[in-house]
């Protein structure tokens, strides 16, 4: 509805934009749903896959537990890049630990999360971290730091802020969606398998041709 007095009146085009995958955006870790695939080092620890429903509804989510009590986690060397914003992502729930870390890109600091309570523990210095509930106990979890050389690691912890589990049966946390992008936010999900993704840039435009979406 465009309101009128003595005279036409003309509305410029609406345009709106949303945040989120405005732009381009690859997802640098091979395997993101498959954890128990070779490309992923497992240190004092050990996956099975397609353990539990992921958040995107399919069977396709991985346990993660220690086998042995110390630093269990699973991660991917990416390797060098000029210095540079990146945000490691993850789906983590549960699946008996408490508590939860990521390392960030640079693989030299990372932050601690609880998933029972959704809420983040201890953040190095040098990264930022954020949590957003997925539903059915999942949370998506991310640190941001600015780096030279790529790396991903998710690990389980006894306590905020501890480098080691005790390993106790096929006690962890279960896994999915693993990302690494450029950027200091975190976008959905880019699935991967033998090689990186790029995703376009979204654009919609409407059927009248005056409203175009970017998200």
């Amino acid at each position: 509805y465009i309101p009128t007095t003595s005279s036409a009146v003309t509305r410029a085009a609406d345009v709106a934009s949303i945040e989120g995958n405005k732009f381009a955006k690859t997802n640098l870790l091979k395997y993101s749903e498959r954890f128990d695939n070779a490309a992923w080092t497992k240190s004092n620890a050990a996956v099975t896959p397609n353990n539990t429903v992921a958040p995107d509804g399919t069977q396709s989510a991985d346990l993660l537990y220690s086998t042995t009590t110390g630093v269990a986690n699973t991660s991917r060397n990416i390797g060098g890049v000029s210095s540079t914003p990146y945000t490691a992502s993850v789906y983590l729930k549960s699946a008996g630990f408490t508590w939860a870390f990521v390392y960030g890109a640079q693989g030299n600091v990372k932050a601690y999360f609880n998933l029972i309570t959704g809420v983040i523990g201890t953040v190095d210095a040098g990264a930022t971290a954020a949590i957003s509930s997925a539903g059915n106990g999942w949370y998506k979890c991310s640190v941001t730091q600015t780096v030279t050389y790529r790396f991903f690691a998710v690990g389980l912890a006894d306590a905020d802020g501890s480098n080691t589990s005790t390993s106790s049966g096929t006690s962890g946390i279960y896994i999915w969606g693993a990302q690494l992008e450029a950027g200091t936010f975190p976008t959905s999900i880019i699935p991967t398998t033998s090689s990186a993704v790029t995703r376009a840039a979204d654009v919609s435009t409407s059927a009248l041709g005056v409203d175009s979406w970017y998200n």
